[in-house]
């Protein structure tokens, strides 16, 4: 079996570049903020420093390849929901 049984909503916040990536008064940087993100996915594997999500898992136990997987920081996550 992969990972766990459980099915998350995970609420986090990603990195963003500024504008089109040249140069940027203050006010724009500063008002520039990360993108809010929502992600669903198994569980596959977690730690304190990550938590590793499959959109894809397999339904035969001896198969242990997964699909569309995101790994998300620790220090990023805002709320994890059980679905």
């Amino acid at each position: 079996m992969i990972g766990t049984d459980k099915l998350v909503l995970i609420h986090w916040i990603d990195a963003r570049d500024v504008g089109d990536s040249q140069w940027h008064s203050r006010t724009e940087v500063e008002e520039t903020n990360g993108a809010y993100m929502k992600s669903v996915g198994w569980v596959i594997h977690e730690t304190q420093n990550e938590i590793k999500i499959s959109a894809d898992i397999p339904t035969d136990p001896d198969d242990d390849e997964v699909g569309r997987t995101t790994v998300i920081p620790q220090g990023c996550v805002k709320e994890i929901k059980e679905l």
